[in-house]
């Protein structure tokens, strides 16, 4: 089980000055980051999947129909 606000739970604003937006539901973290204006972690990243330190991100976005 993830905790803590690391499970994602759909893209919305985030909550943190180092994030844009991110996937934890207001859970008053940053994790699922897309956007980042910040760093996390030693070396540096950002807050990835289920509690990991990702070093880039990717936002597809599908309009169905297309």
């Amino acid at each position: 089980s993830v905790t803590g606000g690391k499970m994602f739970k759909g893209l919305g604003d985030s909550d943190s000055v180092k994030c844009v937006i991110d996937g934890n539901a207001g859970a008053g973290a940053w994790w699922n980051c897309v956007g980042a204006v910040g760093r996390h972690g030693s070396p540096p990243g950002i807050p990835g999947p289920n509690g990991l330190t990702a070093y880039r991100s990717y936002l597809y976005i599908w309009k169905p129909g297309d």
